[in-house]
């Protein structure tokens, strides 16, 4: 096995493997493992590490791997026992995966603990999170422990609760091993064991190893000095050895060292050390610098000024070496192996280099042995030196630091605290250019929070406060330059921090993104909630809680009464698709398009396992009856059940359907529904993964299937607007007609009486099941309906949808239902006038603006659809063309704010329309894989152009209005006369993609497209009609591109929030800012104050000025 450990003050980029005694076949080989430094020179305990080792090899517990935790003082061997246990071939066999270390130290709590986690789950993944909680960041950690075999996660020095439960999230099948001082930290299903002093054999073989033969009563008096501590032992053995090593007979060596340790006075050193040991470790550290001369023992009191758990490395201690001692660096590596030798410190290796580390005890005896004084001069020396590595006279500029220098970027703060160079702490911790480098090479904004937590200064404070809301979205960026624009322009909200604002852009290289209009996300929220499509909702057995998943990431917990938000569960990286309660409702299960599925504790929000593979999106998921398995229904064809305890697969089973949409167990929970995109139920048999009989049941995909509570109907969600009841064998009942658009749910009431349906004709149906005839008709939704359920009496139901509310309707009375609306106003498109001196946007409750771009005022206001505006576009005399989730197309006359046209509708959502170059057409691109040419005078169908497969998603005429470019979820690319109508080419990046976007440049050579999952944005040429150049971004989906006026750069943006500008010709990323809520249209133009780049996104239009000089 390769690997390192993760130490004290680690961040990613300080992780480098070592090879340790553990095999290296294909098997043990896993990537970017973390395992502990070679073990030098020690003592085998056998009576202890056999406890340990038993336990951990032999022991489960509520179908888990083993929890071991190794307590005990200080310095009395835990974690060279864990590294002992690691190395043995037993562990080697138990755990295929091999071993991950990690150190955690005191002083990590919180967004430090979440960032340290952070920093092994990249390292392990490639994938950093960005979430400032540590339970998220661990179950995270425990989904990538689930994704291979089961590892041994070795948790050294833990202190406080907080750590241990981050640790403990997921990854059922690996087993932890923890190391701690403090007692009670064991949880209830750890096994815990005790490591005390030595017994007297193994600190006989400990402190005589490598020595010739002693007077027995002199290493009886070393020992019973010693009293089994193995950190003194190991000084003592390292004293005795240097002595006889340069010629001294080992029994007069042994007396000299008995008499020295015998005279050394009282040290209080570690707090957690028991008293009766304190001034015994003053005296054998005495012991061991009595072989120092008085030069390096002041060298080696040098190393009292580095923190806690550190790994140092080697050329930092050169560097400081070279200021207090005048040392060449062939002297300082000499120093450093003299005081490994002598055990004082221990060799290590970061970061592709040389470092080391010192034991604690030892640091703190270090420390309390140095005058304060003296510990700030040691410091002052320290900073003098590592002004060295900036450029010169630029001593200050500590953001100059080389990016290798990560320990500094880490521990300056630290460093200057300690040298009492307080008024340059505080100007550095405040300084925008010094927070941006350490987001950068660190990962995140944690390591700027928690120095601006001990300066005491209102500047320091307002700086925080934007940091710990904004940690999320500080992340590092592919463009340097887009995490500095990020920075400022979260900066800028606070008024109080203008003049950091101005004095940091002043000093940044362009070209920059910079906010033209405030940005809308930092504006308060109307109200909690949702700020994307709710796509699924599920209320608990009991009905004392309702759940409901969204394209925004998150999962909602909320009160059924008040309809108040309980908890926010975060942790997908993409748009949840799922949710369904246990059936005693204390757990909720999630599938996201992020390809996990995420178990959450409903009493409080907190994760409590995550299964699934990243490559393949979760669509649907379910319980068993009996709440022991979690199955879900993924886009690449598999089912696939995981025991919820555990977290192992239990089985997995594929459908030659190639997507499936959903699943749901039989009451026995031997049997597995599944349905997919070839219209066919499957019905499996769990024990053997075989299919028991399928049937086809609808024309196209089928969205849901439910069982009737008392298991003898099955209800199927089609594509093509029917829903079907069968028997539980499958056989026929009744065909429920009447949605006129796709069906994306169905639900039976607790009594099987009632079936629930909803679709995207924004109606919920209700169905007697004996019958099949419609009961109701519920309307309201102003766009697709994702979900309608039951509560427990069936009184009420639960609704939610593409309009981003919430609803609960009451069954019994003819009152509206209660809503739950979003607490911002959504933007779903924008698009600048010919002149670039107004913008458009449309927003999801239907509502178009047209506002100045200068002052932002509302020039024209229309309430335009009923639902979301999903694009729009402005005509050369200044009117506007919208498209809408309603299936309406419209042109308005900006004058009158009515509509001037309506056009041919579409079955289905409308996501693109463009107006031609010349004014005269209009094109529409519609979910009923339709693309429409329109006259923009008259309203009538000029061409109607045939997708055949898949949704149209968007269009783009070229310049000369020649070609008319359409792009769908097929992954095509077409090209059409835009006269004729004739398809002229079509285009295919031959990878496996839903393009959501099309962009002509403005001269007409190239021709872009972006879509999901976001692997590049294709640059095409549209003479040769090859593509030209990919340009990697990245991420969850990109909604849309757009050319800049001059056509050299391109502008992204996508539902992570980032809109990127890149350059055409090389494709290297130029500039971009990252924004709090997904972004779902991009648009560019030249104003006469310069160019201006718009984003329309769930946190409403944000404007921005692109800088290029």
């Amino acid at each position: 096995m390769r690997g390192n450990a993760i130490g004290e003050g680690s961040s990613a980029t300080l992780i480098e493997q070592l090879v340790v005694g553990l095999p290296t076949g294909p098997q043990h080989r896993r990537r970017g493992q973390l395992a502990p430094p070679p073990l030098g020179d020690t003592a085998k305990r056998p009576q202890v590490s056999a406890s340990a080792t038993k336990a951990l090899l032999s022991r489960e517990y509520e179908g888990r791997a083993p929890v071991v935790f190794l307590e005990g003082y200080g310095g009395i061997g835990k974690t060279t026992l864990a590294r002992q246990i690691c190395e043995l071939p037993r562990v080697a066999e138990q755990f295929a995966g091999g071993v991950i270390w990690t150190v955690v130290g005191q002083s990590r709590t919180g967004p430090d603990l979440a960032s340290h986690l952070a920093d092994i789950c990249e390292h392990l993944s490639g994938h950093r999170p960005t979430t400032v909680d540590p339970l998220l960041v661990g179950a995270l950690l425990g989904e990538i422990l689930d994704e291979g075999e089961p590892v041994l996660l070795v948790v050294d020095d833990v202190w406080t609760q907080e750590q241990v439960d981050a640790f403990l999230v997921g990854g059922a099948r690996s087993a932890r091993l923890f190391t701690a001082r403090n007692m009670g930290l064991a949880p209830s299903v750890a096994e815990t064991v005790e490591v005390g002093q030595m017994t007297e054999d193994e600190a006989r073989v400990t402190a005589s190893a490598g020595l010739p033969a002693l007077d027995t009563a002199v290493l009886d008096s070393l020992l019973r000095f010693a009293k089994g501590w193995p950190v003194l032992l190991g000084l003592i053995n390292a004293s005795l050895r240097a002595h006889v090593r340069a010629g001294g007979p080992p029994a007069e060596v042994a007396a000299w060292v008995a008499q020295l340790v015998a005279s050394g006075g009282p040290e209080a050193l570690d707090a957690t050390m028991p008293p009766h040991m304190r001034a015994t470790v003053g005296a054998t550290v005495n012991a061991s610098l009595d072989l120092l001369s008085a030069d390096e023992r002041e060298r080696y009191f040098d190393l009292a000024v580095f923190d806690e758990d550190a790994e140092i490395p080697e050329r930092v201690l050169a560097l400081l070496w070279g200021v207090t001692g005048k040392l060449e660096h062939a002297e300082s590596r000499r120093m450093i192996s003299l005081l490994s030798s002598l055990r004082l410190v221990s060799e290590r290796w970061c970061d592709g280099e040389p470092a080391f580390a010192v034991h604690d005890v030892l640091r703190s005896y270090l420390r309390h042995q140095t005058p304060e004084h003296d510990l700030a001069s040691r410091n002052q020396a320290l900073v003098r030196a590592l002004r060295t590595l900036l450029p010169e006279g630029r001593g200050d500029h500590w953001w100059l630091l080389p990016p290798r220098e990560t320990f500094m970027l880490q521990h300056l703060p630290y460093h200057l605290q300690a040298a009492q160079a307080h008024a340059e702490l505080v100007a550095l911790a405040c300084d925008p250019r010094w927070i941006a480098s350490q987001i950068r090479h660190l990962g995140s904004a944690v390591p700027a929070v928690a120095t601006l937590s001990g300066i005491d200064s209102a500047r320091a404070a307002a700086i925080r406060e934007v940091l710990d809301r904004d940690m999320e979205i500080l992340v590092p960026e592919v463009a340097a330059s887009a995490i500095a624009a990020t920075l400022a322009s979260r900066l800028a909200v606070s008024p109080e921090l203008s003049d950091v604002v101005a004095r940091y852009l002043d000093h940044l290289p362009r070209p920059l993104l910079r906010p033209h209009w405030p940005l809308p996300d930092t504006e308060p929220a109307s109200a909690d909630g949702h700020t994307g499509p709710i796509g699924d909702c599920a209320v608990s057995p009991r009905g004392d809680a309702i759940a409901t998943a969204s394209d925004d990431r998150l999962v909602i917990l909320w009160d059924p009464v008040t309809l108040r938000v309980r908890h926010v569960l975060r942790g997908h990286s993409e748009r949840v698709r799922a949710c369904e309660f246990s059936p005693d409702g204390s757990l909720l299960v999630s599938a996201s398009t992020d390809g996990t599925v995420r178990v959450w504790r409903v009493s409080d929000g907190c994760p409590v396992n995550v299964f699934g593979e990243r490559a393949a999106r979760a669509l649907g998921c379910a319980w068993s009856r009996d709440g022991r398995w979690v199955a879900a229904a993924a886009g690449d064809g598999t089912v696939t059940i995981w025991d919820v305890m555990t977290g192992e697969t239990y089985r997995q089973m594929l459908s030659p359907s190639g997507n499936e949409w959903d699943c749901a167990f039989t009451a026995d929970g031997g049997g597995l529904l599944s349905v997919g995109e070839d219209g066919v139920l499957r019905a499996w048999d769990v024990a053997r993964a075989e299919v028991r009989w399928s049937r086809a049941m609808h024309t196209g995909r089928i969205r849901c299937c439910a069982f009737s509570p008392s298991g003898e109907l099955i209800a199927t969600a089609g594509s093509d607007t029917t829903v079907r009841l069968s028997r539980a064998d499958g056989e026929p009942v009744h065909v429920l007609r009447g949605h006129t658009e796709r069906v994306r749910f169905c639900g039976f009431s607790s009594d099987g009486a009632v079936l629930a349906t909803a679709s995207e004709d924004r109606t919920i149906r209700l169905w007697n099941t004996a019958n099949g005839q419609l009961v109701r008709v519920l309307r309201g939704h102003t766009d697709w309906v994702g979900a309608a359920v039951f509560l427990t009496d069936g009184s009420r139901l639960v609704s939610c949808g593409g309009d981003t509310t919430l609803r609960v309707w009451d069954l019994a009375a003819e009152a509206p239902p209660q809503i739950v609306r979003p607490g911002r106003r959504a933007a779903g498109c924008c698009a600048f006038s010919s002149d670039g001196r107004q913008i458009l946007a449309g927003h999801s409750d239907g509502l178009l603006r047209l506002l100045d771009v200068t002052t932002g005022e509302v020039r024209f206001e229309a309430e335009g659809h009923d639902g979301r505006v999903l694009d729009c576009s402005v005509t050369p005399d200044g009117n506007v063309v919208t498209a809408g989730g309603d299936g309406e197309l419209a042109l308005w006359d900006v004058h009158t704010g009515k509509p001037r046209l309506r056009f041919v509708r579409h079955s289905g959502r409308i996501w693109g329309c463009e107006v031609s170059a010349d004014g005269t057409r209009m094109a529409s691109a519609g979910e009923d894989g339709v693309v429409r040419i329109h006259d923009l005078r008259s309203g009538a169908v000029l061409n109607e152009l045939a997708h055949r497969t898949g949704h149209a998603l968007g269009c783009a005429f070229s310049p000369d209005d020649s070609l008319l470019a359409s792009v769908g979820d097929d992954g095509k690319l077409r090209l059409w006369d835009s006269h004729t109508g004739q398809l002229a080419a079509t285009l295919e990046t031959g990878r496996e993609i839903s393009l959501w976007s099309c962009r002509f440049s403005p001269n007409g050579s190239r021709l872009a497209s972006v879509g999901t999952p976001a692997t590049a944005l294709a640059l095409w040429s549209t003479a040769d009609r090859t593509v030209e150049t990919y340009i990697p971004i990245g991420g969850d989906r990109i909604t849309s591109c757009a050319f800049s006026p001059s056509g050299r750069q391109i502008a992204t943006c996508g539902d992570e929030g980032y809109l990127g500008v890149w350059d055409v010709a090389t494709g290297a990323p130029l500039t971009g800012i990252r924004v709090a809520f997904p972004l779902n249209r991009c648009a560019w133009s030249a104003t006469a104050s310069g160019s201006v780049l718009a984003a329309a996104g769930n946190g409403g239009l944000y404007v921005f000025a692109y800088e290029e000089e």
